[in-house]
């Protein structure tokens, strides 16, 4: 038996789907306005999230679009994301190095690298860089303005010409509140949260990316039919009277985060042929795969539970009311 280790191509195809909705258009124009205004001494700017809430993929998805309209000539560069490693500074050097181009970006002592790191940006005119997972950086105990990630912070916001956007979980917010002039530099916070059913807003909201990322689903989904019947030409209206309870099962089995809906959509490609349509059945054998824990009985699938139950639990997660 052959071992798959690659996604089909219609399910290839989808993965590179990518809805802009209001939300993310909103932190996708705070964050151009705040490279359009690098200049200023608020030079910086914290994006917090959830894990699996889109914050990765709304900043890579910018560094796509701007990148390909940057000028072409080699010695410059729009931006730049790296991912925050958990192994201590030193590691952080060496990959904002690397993603600068650097040649040796694992050579010199701390000074040297952050020196390089500092002319690299201004000599590239670097217009961003992103520091994905900063919590990371934060210390066990705590975090005071002489911790070294903060002063690390501080010297590469004061000598570089760019703009600094710090991405974490919510609990990274506590980096602008140790030090008055990292609050004065980051005092903009930009907030993504997963989607959820606990108010018409939030709901429609899910609904509308749900809606423009099934546009590009290569399969026939008759479990998400009520979403064609709530739509109307102004766009999508609440309606008691159609039955919308595949959208909170939904919402349940994600917890409304487009990292597990994409994952659960792939899924429901994979295991159908072209042609099949995505039932039910289908998203619940799906779930099955992707996120139901083996010999977990307290684990219900929300495809196959009660939709009494889906609310009830929804309730907990803090998505439904």
């Amino acid at each position: 038996m052959t071992l798959q280790t690659e996604l089909s191509s219609d399910a290839a195809a989808f993965s590179q789907a990518y809805v802009l909705i209001d939300k993310y258009t909103e932190a996708r124009n705070s964050i151009l306005s705040l490279i359009k205004y690098r200049c200023n001494e608020t030079c910086g700017a914290i994006l917090l999230a959830p894990s699996g809430c889109g914050k990765t993929t709304l900043v890579k998805k910018l560094l796509a679009d701007y990148q390909e309209q940057s000028v072409p000539e080699q010695d410059k560069r729009f931006g730049i994301y790296v991912e925050t490693p958990g192994s201590g500074i030193s590691d952080l050097l060496r990959q904002l190095l690397f993603e600068l181009g650097d040649n040796k970006p694992e050579y010199g002592t701390h000074g040297g690298k952050l020196k390089r790191i500092i002319d690299l940006v201004n000599n590239l005119n670097v217009k961003v860089v992103f520091l994905d997972e900063i919590q990371s950086m934060l210390p066990s105990s705590k975090l005071l303005p002489t911790s070294k990630s903060m002063k690390l912070i501080k010297e590469l916001t004061n000598k570089t010409n760019c703009a600094w956007v710090l991405m974490g979980v919510p609990d990274a917010a506590s980096i602008a509140d140790v030090d008055p002039q990292l609050s004065d530099r980051f005092s903009r916070v930009i907030c993504l949260d997963a989607f959820a059913c606990n108010d018409d807003k939030n709901t429609l909201d899910f609904m509308e990316y749900l809606y423009d990322l099934l546009a590009s689903f290569p399969r026939r989904a008759p479990f998400f039919k009520f979403m064609n019947e709530l739509l109307t030409e102004d766009g999508f209206k609440l309606n008691a009277e159609i039955d919308s309870s595949n959208l909170l099962r939904f919402c349940l089995a994600t917890k409304g985060k487009p990292r597990h809906i994409r994952t659960l959509l792939l899924e429901a490609i994979e295991s159908t042929r072209p042609g099949e349509a995505v039932t039910k059945k289908v998203m619940a054998k799906a779930y099955q795969t992707c996120f139901q824990r083996a010999h977990d009985k307290k684990s219900k699938n929300p495809f196959d539970a009660s939709i009494k139950k889906v609310k009830e639990e929804l309730m907990k997660e803090g998505l439904y009311v």
